[in-house]
């Protein structure tokens, strides 16, 4: 029989002794720094409680004890899930069962629905408690998962401001423990001392092609056709961050051999900033390791990749663009379940389109067209940018502190 004493205490079983411990699932790159926020936290409210689990570079940076390679979750929609079915399971199973060897009570999923709903409904049936950090986007899409959290999550603490009506008539125990984007970005901001890369260009623009290989795929080639043509009209560089675990060719691959042959890339070292640069100066192409808050801050516009990148790139304040050319399974699926006019996070808190969506069904001339009015257009840009303060002031509401929270739930 498991007896426990006190949360920092240990866990008494038949064989011996071990410390309380937390289970942490972070899936990808995007959550990664949530996740490794959330560790630091836990460490300094539970000192000698074991956090292990699956997470990326950030998270173990922090303190935790990585199970699973971050890496090996990168499953992007459907279809990579359905072609990863077998792999998927393995992980699942050596996950349970190191989740029962040490005895852990209390898990924390962060985002990653797809493979955290199983996990919860295999933990649920085992009497372990499940709290879910950031909510499936349900007010999107599948709404028919709303059960499933029901069931299988103790408390949902979610982070956009709207969700709370969304799920006042449902009985997720739903806790709104505020932005942590804008918490991160608001203290980015206040440390922030300029990020210059020696650029001789007239202008910047940051391009942010995602954190997986699928959206490197899917998008970046069609970002480089806008660069190619924003290069005849205005003079112009374009600032690329490198995403945590992947390298400058994991991105370029997905060019024509034609248009990689025109790139003579440099490795150079920038002492003052401490940053490593890929860059070709003369055709003005920069690949910077991480950085993308740096990037963004230090760029006239910029170019996204949906996601987290939309809410991101409003808090920073740089007037953007953003795209996403999904596979035809995923347009196939679109069509039928999304819900919402608007895809951008950050139109979505807003209420109201403030930056473009390209989705799908779009050309490369009319977002070039809408970088150039973002670069050049100072109207617009400050038509813009005061949305963001109305967004950001919008995430500035009071919230429920996460670690309170877990406290109590515990």
């Amino acid at each position: 029989m498991i007896s426990t004493s006190g949360v920092e205490g240990t866990i008494s079983t038949g064989g011996g002794s071990m410390k309380r411990s937390c289970f942490i699932s972070s899936g990808e790159v995007s959550a990664d720094v949530i996740g490794a926020d959330l560790v630091s936290k836990l460490r300094q409210k539970y000192p000698d409680m074991y956090l292990y689990g699956i997470g990326g570079e950030a998270m173990i940076a922090s303190g935790l004890h990585s199970i699973i390679d971050q890496k090996q979750m990168r499953f992007m929609g459907f279809w990579d899930a359905f072609c990863n079915l077998f792999k998927i399971k393995k992980i699942l199973t050596q996950v349970i069962k190191e989740i029962e060897s040490r005895g852990t009570k209390f898990v924390i999923l962060i985002d990653y629905p797809g493979f955290h709903f199983k996990l919860a409904s295999e933990l649920k049936k085992r009497g372990i408690k499940v709290f879910q950090y950031i909510s499936p986007k349900v007010w999107a899409w599948g709404a028919w998962r709303i059960k499933k959290m029901e069931r299988f999550f103790d408390a949902v603490f979610g982070v956009f401001p709207f969700e709370i009506d969304f799920f006042k008539n449902t009985s997720v125990n739903y806790i709104y423990v505020g932005s942590f984007h804008k918490k991160r970005i608001d203290q980015f901001l206040r440390e922030y001392q300029g990020f210059d890369l020696g650029i001789s260009t007239k202008y910047k623009l940051a391009f942010l092609p995602g954190s997986r290989k699928r959206e490197f795929e899917e998008n970046f080639p069609i970002m480089w056709q806008v660069f190619c043509q924003l290069k005849t009209k205005l003079d112009v560089s374009i600032v690329i961050p490198v995403a945590s675990g992947f390298t400058v060719e994991d991105i370029l691959v997905y060019l024509p051999q034609k248009e990689r042959d025109k790139l003579k890339l440099k490795e150079e070292k920038i002492e003052e900033l401490g940053v490593t640069v890929v860059a070709d100066r003369s055709m003005g192409v920069y690949f910077v390791s991480e950085h993308s808050l740096e990037v963004l801050r230090s760029c006239d516009s910029a170019l996204v990749v949906e996601g987290t990148a939309t809410l991101e790139t409003s808090l920073i304040k740089t007037p953007f663009a953003a795209i996403y050319n999904p596979g035809k399974v995923l347009t196939f699926i679109g069509k039928r379940v999304l819900k919402l006019s608007m895809i951008g996070l950050n139109n979505i808190v807003r209420g109201k389109p403030i930056s473009k969506d390209f989705v799908k069904y779009f050309t490369v001339d009319e977002v070039c067209d809408e970088l150039l009015r973002l670069t050049t257009d100072e109207n617009y840009r400050s038509w813009m940018q005061g949305e963001f303060d109305k967004l950001s002031s919008i995430l500035e509401g009071p919230s429920t502190d996460i670690i309170e929270a877990i406290d109590r739930l515990i």
